[in-house]
Formats: structure tokens, sequence, C-alpha cells
């Protein structure tokens, strides 16, 4: 892919962007076995795996993990709208 057709994705709408972004995923998630995992990545997953195994009971339940995610999203939104990075307002945003 060139730099100019790159250039011309960037100019379409954000909405066109992400069904761009949506088609590429989707093709990934095809087949996940040919996305390639970084030395750092496997280490991580090795990491948690191994954690897992010597105490399965540790886990969260799905409010959990979902009251996580609105957090996350929340500190997201609140730092996609600064033009400077602060901290603060982002630890704020994901407190609620």
């Amino acid at each position: 892919m060139s730099d100019t057709d790159i250039a011309e994705i960037l100019k379409l709408p954000a909405e066109e962007r992400l069904r761009l972004v949506e088609l590429i995923w989707e093709s990934l998630n095809a087949t996940p076995s040919a996305v390639p995992i970084g030395d750092a990545h496997r280490a991580a997953i090795d990491e948690e795996l191994s954690a897992h195994r010597q105490n399965p009971d540790d886990v969260l339940t799905a409010e959990q993990v979902f009251a996580e995610v609105r957090r996350t999203q929340r500190a997201f939104d609140a730092m996609m709208q600064m033009r400077k990075i602060d901290i603060a307002a982002i630890e704020a945003a994901r407190r609620g």
C-alpha cells in the first residue's frame, strides 16, 4: 500500500474509516493463526496462564469485567477530547 493510498484513506469520513477497521479486523479474525504474536505478548500470555493455573479460583465476574470496561471507556473518551494529555482528568473520568 502506498503513502498516497494511506493519505486517501485518512481523508475518508470517520464512519467509513471505522468500517475499514471492522473489515480488516474481521479478515484477521477469520484466520487468527496467521496473526503473528510478538515475544512480549507471548510472554504476557504465558505469565497470565501460569498465574491462572496456580490459582484458578481467582477470577472476575462478568459484572466486574463490564464495570472495568465502562471505566476504561470513560477514560478513553475523556482522553480523546484533549489537545494535551491531562492525566488527572483521565483518572477522574475513569473513576466516574
